[in-house]
């Protein structure tokens, strides 16, 4: 009880309002339960309705990355920082949560570090890249002598 939670109406809207009563028992097939929302008189919705919605249970800070950041080898993940020489190095990580085409890092990587975001499967330890601003557009093609181009992202979103 207290938590904010959030209903889907049938117009594409929402509802908003604060948990008030959380049932105890479950549905064992479908694991659907009964919750109790204080909702302003003019949400939309109409009282016995069913709905779905969200419930917010808490809300930490967290470090996340764009999946393409990360790169999977011998059993780990890794991302790719960036140097002052604009060179890269592979640092360990340990991932939490993914949710929306993002991953939470638990270790492994400071908030302050640059992380290459997109194009980290085609490099190795050591090659230099080209740090470009996060959504700026990156050449077609490139001569092969050229350095990868590949964004960087800084850190947390």
């Amino acid at each position: 009880p207290g938590q904010p939670a959030e209903l889907a109406r049938a117009d594409g809207g929402a509802a908003r309002g604060i948990v008030r009563q959380v049932s105890p028992v479950l549905d064992k097939a479908t694991l659907a339960g009964i919750v109790y929302v204080d909702l302003p008189a003019d949400a939309g919705l109409q009282a016995g309705g069913f709905v779905s919605g969200a419930i917010v249970t808490g809300r930490t800070q967290a470090l996340t990355l764009p999946d393409s950041a990360g790169v999977a080898r011998d059993g780990f993940h890794y991302a790719w920082t960036v140097d002052a020489r604009h060179r890269v190095h592979a640092v360990k990580l340990v991932r939490g949560r993914a949710q929306g085409g993002r991953v939470e890092v638990l270790a492994g990587l400071r908030p302050d570090e640059r992380v290459v975001a997109s194009g980290a499967g085609l490099l190795d330890e050591g090659d230099v890249v080209t740090i470009v601003a996060h959504g700026a557009p990156i050449a077609a093609s490139a001569p092969a002598s050229a350095p990868v181009r590949v964004a960087g992202n800084g850190s947390a979103p």
